[in-house]
């Protein structure tokens, strides 16, 4: 047995697999780290899009009586409802120590 930076492998035997093995779980926690970054930006854009979907819907309703725009402002309420709720929730993976 021999004793490698991260655990144990077999000597002349398992070390590059054991090598592997940590190179992966290295590079996983990167990748968890960047879906937390990709899923906190896509929650602050729904938000975003949600109130300019609000504002192109609502506005023209509200000045003109456009009733053709309210279907924007349902959708935007609808972006806006998704986005709080995934802001609640906090939503990410796990992250590995």
């Amino acid at each position: 047995m021999t004793e490698l930076p991260d655990g144990l492998a077999c000597k002349n035997k398992c070390e590059d697999r054991v090598t592997l093995i940590n190179h992966i779980i290295d590079s996983n926690k990167q990748v968890l780290t960047a879906a937390n970054v990709q899923i906190r930006s896509g929650t602050i854009f729904i938000i975003v899009l949600g109130i300019l979907f609000c504002a192109f819907g609502f506005l023209p309703y509200a000045i003109s009586g456009e009733k053709g725009a309210l279907f924007l402002g349902a959708m935007g309420l609808v972006f806006l409802i998704t986005g709080l709720l995934r802001l609640r929730k906090r939503a990410k993976y796990p992250e590995i120590k």
